[in-house]
């Protein structure tokens, strides 16, 4: 019976580890709106040092992401919610770190019950610094999903748990320049009004405990320093 015992428990180790991103589970497609153009967030550089720049986009005010799509598999055909997680640094200062935001529940698909889907439209600010033009801004992300069962969660992370994606823009007045996988015209652009700014404001960071955050939440406002030295700052690490 001791040695049964044991076999379970080393085949469920074995069997937790094989879940993995691109191997038990993946998205095939991740598109996010940003100044009104939707970007195919799965084509952007996943090296740190060389981001995929977006060109020009006109987010003279707080960084945000007007929208989102997603598509993805996973083999356990049970998941729930879809956080993004992120870092912003706006003219190499970091400006927030390790953000965790819930984007909202995943669609299962009845007739493939291993794809599910997500589209957002309410939008979501991702940075606290007031941009102006000819800010030079880089975002890094990740995500992950939760098992709507209390199983663990799949995270969509580099291979050696990093951020996954890394892309970057210049702020202004101009369009877009057509980089980094724009797909089409895409919705329009979520203004944010001076009454929502001042709320947005008071907002207070919350750290990543997987709770189903508002749609305007604002993080933590990080404050000088070089690039990365304020991933264990008091707001938690959310990379898992």
């Amino acid at each position: 019976m001791r040695k049964l015992l044991v076999f379970v428990v080393v085949a469920m180790i074995a069997g937790a580890a094989m879940a993995q991103f691109g191997t038990t589970y993946g998205w095939t497609m991740m598109q996010i709106t940003l100044a009104g153009q939707p970007f195919d967030a799965t084509g952007w550089s996943t090296d740190p040092n060389a981001p995929t720049y977006l060109g020009t986009l006109d987010m003279v005010h707080f960084f945000r992401f007007d929208g989102m799509s997603v598509n993805l598999w996973s083999n356990t055909e049970k998941r729930s919610g879809f956080h993004l997680c992120f870092n912003t640094y706006v003219n190499g200062i970091a400006d927030v770190v390790g953000a965790d935001y819930w984007v909202g529940n995943l669609v299962q698909d009845p007739a493939e019950p291993k794809n599910f889907s997500l589209t957002n439209t309410s939008g979501q600010s991702m940075g606290a610094v007031i941009l102006k033009n000819g800010d030079e801004v880089v975002f890094d992300f990740w995500a992950r999903t939760m098992d709507g069962e209390g199983g663990p969660d799949e995270w969509y992370k580099g291979g050696a748990g990093d951020p996954l994606y890394h892309a970057s823009f210049t702020v202004g007045a101009a369009a877009g320049a057509g980089g980094g996988g724009v797909v089409g015209d895409g919705w329009a652009g979520i203004g944010v009004a001076a009454a929502q700014d001042a709320q947005v404001i008071r907002r207070s960071w919350r750290e990543c405990s997987g709770a189903a955050f508002g749609p305007l939440l604002l993080p933590y406002v990080g404050g000088g320093g070089a690039r990365g030295k304020r991933e264990k700052a008091a707001v938690g690490d959310c990379r898992g």
